[in-house]
């Protein structure tokens, strides 16, 4: 089983709002759309700040240096 990304279940449920005919499933569907990219940039400012904490790493920094 492969899990979709906040991301690409925003990019679903946004592609579902836009082609839906009923008002409520359009409403329901742009909410889920909404909700997903609100995770997605979550996730991916908390990455962010993960990479920025993360040690650098001596052998790699001798590696480079040579």
């Amino acid at each position: 089983m492969v899990f979709k990304t906040n991301r690409e279940n925003a990019e679903i449920a946004q592609a579902a709002a836009t082609s839906a005919t009923l008002e409520n499933v359009r409403i329901r569907e742009q909410r889920s759309a909404d909700a997903y990219a609100a995770l997605a940039t979550r996730d991916e400012r908390i990455a962010a700040k993960a990479a920025a904490l993360q040690p650098s790493d001596p052998a790699n920094d001798a590696a480079n240096s040579e």
